[in-house]
């Protein structure tokens, strides 16, 4: 999966970035799942 690749890297490289993109993610489906409803 990506974010799995993403926080592998993540933990190389320490940086937040993968952090924020998976945060952002999460907030954006579960936006889509509240409009569905």
């Amino acid at each position: 999966m990506l974010t799995y690749r993403c926080i592998r890297l993540s933990k190389v490289r320490r940086n937040h970035f993968c952090r924020i993109m998976i945060f952002y993610s999460l907030v954006t489906t579960s936006a889509i799942l509240v409009l569905n409803h």
